[in-house]
């Protein structure tokens, strides 16, 4: 992958030359009690100067106000700062709320809409366009922008190749049904789409230029096929719009273009004389009207029109015509419909430069499969023995990409499809064939990502990351291939009810049901008939906690839990207050570890419950679970552990660790989620009061009927689990004690923990060895693929905002919309700045050495950069001890 972000000589030349020929005034502005220092050319406009000091405040352009720059009023954004007399040593005042820029799920009302898009025609022989043309602001912006940008090469320009720059968003796609999840990615897409890309890429090296914010689209342009193929190496993308002013109703209106010389700017052999531009608004056309080709908005509204749109159809035979002229600036665009019409009749307009026409469709048949498109009028010269082939051999590859479309891996797919299934008869079996059935392929072909010559993008992450690099595996896990292998059969083939007794559809079921129970038990060293299947651990804690407590009452009414426990646990206890009971809630040490002879002393005659997570889903912090089941054994209580973030992380035997009830859940060990477990004892028998009526399903202490399929995927994550962590419990005294060994030893430990424990020290001595000031919450003996670091005089969530390209936590998910300090790392007696400073790094199976290395040093420059903006950062350096500040003698 080749690196492009430099100009050429010339054109730095000519930066340098525009930079030079402005004239630069400094104004100094103050905003919430601070001093700004802001210099600007006078040929910028008002809107210029609020964007750069959105930079420095946050505050954006439509809630600034700028006081004093126009004697009486607010100035507007077209005015030019030449426009506006300054006096030398006068100070501006800034008026403004800054907002984060967090991403949210965006409304239905936020989503873009065509229909009532401001869009404009201007002719490129205008003197509007002339004038923007020579603009010097707009000269020297467009080169400060071409200078900035980073162009990655994905696939190397090919010689002779023409350039086709691409809208996406309502050209390409409907944007609206796919960024809101309406519609499923694929039928999102443009007809003809697959095929456009093909035939267009025989011709011209594609960039798709989008100005839609990339976050929306990103997972769904994967489901399309578009982005994160099975090569990961290529990523559409946007580039920052170049905003300009034309008028609107008689007045200036800013509104963001696409100018096409920030390419031409580092790819010198592409210019007007070869590149088409095409998009929906023509208004992106302003800075290059005579290369632009204006497509009809494309909007799935449910008509027959939408339904048998061929726009792509006609652009693709417009733009192979257009590929055959040496100089693009000799053709007018604004007729190509007409001229893609004449020559789908096969009659040659008299400039058309085709030779002999005739008709191209590529029909490969493939295990009953048909992989073609549209029939495209191709002139002779084009058609030669060398594109047919690329074209043919490009047409079979994606048959193979096609299983994308399905979201499983090609190796997945295979192995699925190699399953025995039984047949309608039920009389035989017979083995199913490599080959996808037709169903399955047809007309579902998506772009590649090979088609398109380049992206243009912000200074990539890893190589071949697609998407933010996850650590947050304590929120949840991807589903391990192997999972979804076992699983899909239940879904197609194997769709019985376990609980139908009476025939072979719902003993398969049942069968498969039985299997995954023993995978489950087998993960904690139960039985399985101990285990009953929920839809999670929260209903799990639920379900035992309100159960064992409401069935006791009548004699004891009193429960024991942590000060530290997940919400759902804390919130069944708070429940039960109000039903009467009486919840005590241990504190725990400062490594977040309860003390023993505390929680022996807070036991009482009356207690029924003791409910102490096993390992902590913010910290990591693991508890001695063996010796905390020694006494709550001694005093005949009963021992719960929410084994959420312990099942298949570290090693459980309930039998051993004296536990009598425990909860499960199928996402955290790269299970399906929707479905968990609670481990019930029945010698001696626990006995706790439903809390769902029905069927009497699991023993009656979950009524409903099993989803097989879910339950199949938790019975396998939970086998995968074992085996891919073998360590033998009986060989040291408590958790703390095994873990620790394990870290030092890892040849003691197969696969999952010795891979999470080395990437772990990875990760921690990374960070540490470069940044001062940082504390790692919890116990460093804990569970190693869960760190929670604080970094002194940094703000959390300012953290989490710069760090887009990671995937990351400040505490837990289910409590991450609240803006309070973490409760968990309170208790463990943090200060509230501290806590607010907290991040929490979640490496798992499928975490790498490249992740963490790209996370260490991005962490290390965002920290950094955050804390030189912090006044107490440069208090802290200049050897001010402020925590001897009285903070309130500095307020006025």
């Amino acid at each position: 992958m080749e690196n492009v972000s430099t100009l050429s000589d010339s054109s730095a030349e000519m930066l340098a030359a525009a930079t030079a020929a402005e004239v630069w005034i400094t104004l100094k502005f103050t905003w919430s009690s601070k001093e700004y220092t802001v210099t600007i050319a006078e040929s910028d406009r008002v809107l210029d100067l609020k964007e750069k000091l959105f930079t420095l405040t946050r505050v954006p352009n439509e809630r600034q106000k700028i006081l004093g720059l126009v004697k009486g009023k607010l100035p507007d954004d077209s005015v030019r700062v030449a426009d506006m007399k300054f006096a030398p040593t006068k100070k501006f005042t800034l008026v403004g709320t800054p907002v984060g820029e967090e991403f949210k799920e965006i409304s239905e009302d936020q989503l873009p809409d065509v229909v009532n898009d401001f869009d404009l025609q201007i002719d490129a022989a205008s003197a509007e366009a002339k004038s923007m043309a020579q603009d010097k602001r707009n000269i020297r912006k467009i080169l400060e922008a071409a200078k900035n940008l980073n162009i990655n090469i994905m696939y190397p320009l090919r010689p002779g190749k023409k350039l086709l720059v691409l809208d996406l968003d309502y050209t390409l796609l409907d944007t609206k049904p796919l960024t809101s999840g309406m519609l499923p990615a694929e039928e999102c897409a443009r007809p003809g789409l697959h095929e456009f890309l093909e035939l267009a890429y025989m011709h011209y090296d594609i960039c798709i230029w989008s100005q839609t914010k990339w976050t929306w689209l990103e997972a769904k342009l994967v489901e399309l096929g578009m982005v994160g193929n099975e090569r990961r190496n290529y990523k559409v993308d946007y580039i920052p719009m170049f905003k300009v002013f034309s008028m609107r109703d008689g007045k200036p209106f800013s509104h963001a273009v696409k100018a096409l010389r920030i390419i031409w700017e580092h790819f010198p052999q592409f210019g007007p004389h070869n590149t088409a531009h095409v998009d929906d608004l023509s208004r992106n056309f302003v800075l290059n009207p005579g290369e632009g080709i204006k497509i009809s908005a494309f909007q799935l509204d449910g008509t027959l029109e939408s339904q048998n749109d061929r726009e792509l159809e006609k652009l693709g035979r417009y733009l192979v015509w257009l590929a055959c002229h040496s100089d693009f600036k000799e053709v007018d665009h604004k007729n190509w419909k007409k001229v893609a019409r004449a020559l789908k009749e096969n009659s040659e307009p008299s400039s058309c430069g085709i030779h002999d026409q005739w008709e191209i469709g590529v029909r490969i048949l493939s295990n009953h499969v048909m992989a073609g498109g549209f029939k495209y009028p191709i002139c002779s010269e084009c058609a030669s023995s060398s594109s047919l082939i690329e074209m043919i051999s490009s047409v079979t590859r994606s048959v193979v990409r096609s299983v994308r479309n399905s979201k499983r891996s090609v190796p997945t797919f295979v192995s699925c499809t190699k399953r025995t299934f039984v047949q309608p008869t039920r009389t035989e079996r017979a083995s199913v064939v490599d080959t996808p059935p037709p169903h399955e392929l047809e007309n579902k072909f998506t772009p590649r990502a090979d088609m398109l010559g380049f992206k243009l993008e912000v200074p990539a992450k890893v190589q071949g990351t697609e998407r933010p690099i996850y650590l947050d595996m304590q929120a949840t896990t991807p589903l391990d291939p192997r999972v979804l292998d076992a699983m899909l059969p239940y879904y197609t083939d194997q769709f019985g009810n376990p609980h139908s007794r009476t025939h072979a559809y719902g003993w398969e079921a049942e069968a498969a049901v039985d299997e995954a129970r023993k995978h489950v038990a087998d993960l904690i060293g139960a039985d399985a008939k101990d285990i009953v299947f929920t839809s999670g651990a929260t209903e799990s804690n639920n379900m035992i906690i309100k159960g064992v407590a409401r069935f006791h009452k009548e004699k004891k009414n009193h429960i024991i839990t942590t000060q530290t426990e997940h919400k759902c646990v804390l919130d069944s206890c708070r429940k039960l207050s109000e039903e009467g009971f009486e919840v005590t809630y241990l504190p725990v040490q400062s490594n977040g570890v309860i003390d023993l002879k505390v929680l022996e002393d807070a036991i009482r005659p009356t207690t029924s419950l003791v409910s102490i997570m096993a390992v902590n889903n913010e910290t990591g912090v693991i508890q001695p679970l063996k010796e905390i089941g020694a006494i709550v054994k001694k005093h005949r209580v009963y021992f719960h552990t929410d084994g959420a973030q312990a099942a298949g992380k570290i090693p459980l035997d309930v039998n051993e660790m004296g536990i009598d009830l425990m909860s499960i859940s199928g996402h955290k060990i790269y299970g399906p989620k929707g479905v968990g477990a609670a481990y019930v004892r029945r010698r001696p028998r626990v006995r706790l009061e439903p809390i769902i009526s029905g069927g009497g399903q699991e023993r009656g202490l979950r009524s409903g009927t099993l989803p097989s399929t879910l339950v199949v995927g938790l019975g396998e994550a939970s086998r995968i689990a074992k085996l891919e962590m073998k360590v033998s419990v009986s060989a040291f005294t408590s958790l703390p004690t095994i873990i620790s060994n394990l870290v030092m030893n890892s040849a003691t430990v197969l696969r999952d923990h010795a891979h999470v424990s080395a990437l772990s020290k990875r990760l921690i001595d990374g960070i540490t060895s470069r940044i001062e000031h940082i504390t790692r919450n919890g116990d460093p003996n804990g569970y190693p693929g869960c760190v929670n670091l604080s970094f002194a005089y940094v703000e959390g969530e300012s953290l989490l905002m710069a760090l887009k390209d990671i995937a990351l936590s400040s505490g837990s998910a289910c409590t991450s919309a609240s803006l309070e300090p973490s409760y968990v790392l309170r208790a463990l007696g943090a200060a509230e700045d501290m806590a607010h400073s907290s991040l929490r790094f979640g490496i798992g199976r499928f975490t790498t050495e490249a992740e963490i290395d790209f996370v260490t040093e991005k962490i290390v420059a965002v920290v950094q950069r955050l804390r030189d903006m912090s006044p107490l950062w440069e208090m802290v350096q200049e050897g001010i001890d402020i925590s001897t500040i009285d903070w309130g003698q500095t307020q006025h």
